[in-house]
């Protein structure tokens, strides 16, 4: 793993109401922060704006992006923590807003609006999710360390009935 430095704690946990089965969710602010999972329960996380250090526990753990800028090229935010078999990151919402309908993953870097690049660093050890929101622009970016990402991983649309 990647030596990383310590971001200061934040958030704001929300509990959906009885009977609603609905994760708890810590949302944080637009000031790069570490936002940690409560452990042993299944968890929402969105980091906002900044450069954010979001960390997993055990649970079922969602990552969730609703803007582009929240986790950009030159600040992106990192993830802790994930759990491959259980956890997601979930981009749905910020391509929803984004009025991105179709994802074309690509090998090389994103060049056209809708393309997705899935990379592992080494010796850094971290995966890297890249997305081209815009045609201009830095675009979409987020690390989760010592995991190799796959489509799997990652929810990129909400399923229609």
């Amino acid at each position: 793993m990647s030596s990383i430095e310590s971001l200061p704690v934040g958030g704001t946990w929300t509990y959906p109401a009885p009977p609603s089965t609905a994760r708890p969710t810590l949302r944080g602010t637009d000031q790069s922060e570490r936002l940690e999972a409560v452990r042993g329960q299944d968890s929402v996380i969105i980091g906002g704006g900044g450069g954010d250090q979001l960390v997993g526990s055990v649970g079922r753990n969602s990552f969730k992006y609703e803007n582009g800028s929240d986790s950009v090229a030159s600040n992106p935010d990192r993830i802790l923590n994930f759990n491959p078999k259980h956890d997601r990151i979930d981009v749905s919402k910020m391509l929803k807003h984004s009025k991105i309908t179709d994802i074309k993953r690509t090998d090389g870097p994103p060049q056209q609006v809708g393309d997705m690049q899935l990379t592992y660093l080494r010796p850094e050890e971290v995966g890297v999710l890249k997305i081209k929101l815009e045609p201009k622009g830095e675009d979409f970016t987020v690390y989760v360390d010592g995991v190799h990402l796959t489509e799997k991983n990652i929810k990129l649309f909400n399923k229609t009935k």
